[in-house]
């Protein structure tokens, strides 16, 4: 599976501090989408796997991230509970692009 998005802050911390400084700030706490991705770290993953029969790779990251931006919050839950790990609220929201990605190969 690919890594998450990470961010070069902590989350939490600047939706605290946005919730309580709105009026003075100029920006929300999203991520820019090219700081936030390794693209070069999961193209090496998958070249290390290749020839491998068994192994599959899963990216959710258009469950994280539209166009150039990776969400803080979204639907109204909080996506991250520091700068590079998910809430289990929006863990739990991603069962069901999860399992549209793996049921194919659990399939006999």
């Amino acid at each position: 599976m690919r890594d998450t998005p990470h961010s070069p802050f902590d989350v939490p911390t600047c939706l605290a501090r946005f919730a309580r400084y709105s009026s003075h700030l100029d920006h929300t706490c999203d991520i820019n989408k090219a700081m936030a991705l390794n693209p070069a770290g999961f193209e090496a993953e998958k070249a290390a796997a290749r020839g491998l029969k068994h192994v599959r790779f899963i990216d959710l990251t258009d469950q994280l991230c539209q166009q150039n931006a990776c969400w803080a919050i979204r639907k109204g839950i909080v996506v991250y509970r520091d700068d590079d790990h998910l809430t289990g609220s929006y863990s739990d929201s991603l069962m069901p692009a999860l399992e549209t990605h793996l049921l194919p190969y659990l399939q006999p």
